[in-house]
């Protein structure tokens, strides 16, 4: 009887695209700089109508998220068999292949899904939200970058690897 295939194992085909992913990084870092400098916003210049800086902080939350999410995507194409869906539901793949972790899995998908918000209900999110966000949230966006760039790290010179599913 012919020896299976291990099918722990996922074999990645093609090698990670470095550059691309160090641009989308360069723009999570530079988005998340530009929201630490609103996070000093005084709550009444914030809360002014149509300021500035809340058009900043959607601007550069979307620009944060959005980075994330293609690294997601790209780090999905890489993996046989896995299909590229909704952000939520890719970024659920990586967290079945433990490429994120189960802990953070949920804060991720939730992210996933407020990059959908901004981006196609953008009317329905208040001024509050966002402050919140500013004030309270931002260490998520650093949290899913190092886990993604971790994985990225322990990979970038591999033309072909194994990850555990």
């Amino acid at each position: 009887m012919p020896k299976l295939p291990n099918l722990d194992k996922i074999i990645l085909n093609y090698s990670l695209n470095l550059e691309m992913l160090a641009k989308r990084i360069r723009k999570v870092d530079k988005a998340y700089k530009k929201l630490e400098e609103l996070q000093n916003t005084p709550r009444e210049t914030f809360f002014t109508e149509n300021s500035t800086e809340q058009y900043a902080t959607r601007a550069a939350l979307h620009m944060a998220l959005q980075a994330l999410l293609d690294i997601v995507g790209h780090i999905l194409t890489r993996i046989p068999g896995a299909k590229h869906e909704s952000y939520r539901q890719n970024v659920e793949q990586l967290g079945k292949k433990g490429i994120l972790s189960e802990d953070f899995l949920p804060t991720a998908i939730q992210m996933a899904g407020y990059r959908g918000r901004l981006v196609h209900y953008y009317i329905d999110i208040d001024s509050k939200e966002l402050y919140d966000i500013l004030q309270n949230k931002l260490e998520d966006i650093t949290k899913f970058k190092h886990q993604l760039v971790k994985f990225i790290n322990e990979h970038k010179n591999d033309t072909e690897f194994l990850m555990q599913r």
